[in-house]
């Protein structure tokens, strides 16, 4: 599988936005409806707003891989965002520009990710920064307190740059 460049922009069209934000309320209706707890890990943001900037962020990704996104609402606990050549990929997203990638270390528990990605973006531009297997991430020196209890955090410049994988 080949990985965009490193620091490779998308742009979402006010299509891709408004079925994003579509899908978004979707999804967070179903967890709220069936007791989903988020499990955040370092946002002051809404769980509803913490939903919405991640489908807006993995249509980004799946737009810049050229592969259609999950468009589905079920309740995906632990579930990949998408699956490319059989690799089951996790799109983490931040609106900082030199944020980190975080996994809460439920993940690690959950299984069924071999990849996490991340996406730096404001809602509409999304920058690609790397990635990070996750036998990589799950390391107890990844491990930090943000303020929401343990997290696996990587810095970006900890992050695979090479499009190989």
């Amino acid at each position: 599988m080949m990985l965009p460049e490193i620091n490779h922009s998308v742009f979402l069209n006010n299509l891709e936005i408004e079925l994003s934000k579509e899908l978004a309320y979707r999804r967070y209706h179903e967890c709220e409806t069936k007791n989903v707890m988020n499990r955040k890990v370092a946002s002051r943001k809404t769980n509803k707003e913490i939903v919405e900037s991640g489908v807006l962020s993995e249509i980004a990704f799946c737009k810049m891989m050229n592969i259609y996104p999950d468009f589905t609402y079920h309740v995906r606990k632990g579930s990949a965002d998408c699956v490319i050549d059989g690799v089951a990929i996790d799109i983490k997203t931040t609106n900082l520009s030199n944020g980190q990638l975080l996994v809460t270390p439920k993940k690690e528990i959950d299984g069924g990710i071999d990849l996490y990605v991340l996406m730096t973006g404001d809602g509409k531009n999304f920058t690609y920064k790397g990635w990070k297997k996750s036998k990589d991430v799950y390391n107890k020196n990844n491990l930090k307190d943000l303020g929401y209890g343990s997290t696996y955090v990587i810095n970006q410049k900890e992050l695979n740059t090479s499009c190989q994988l």
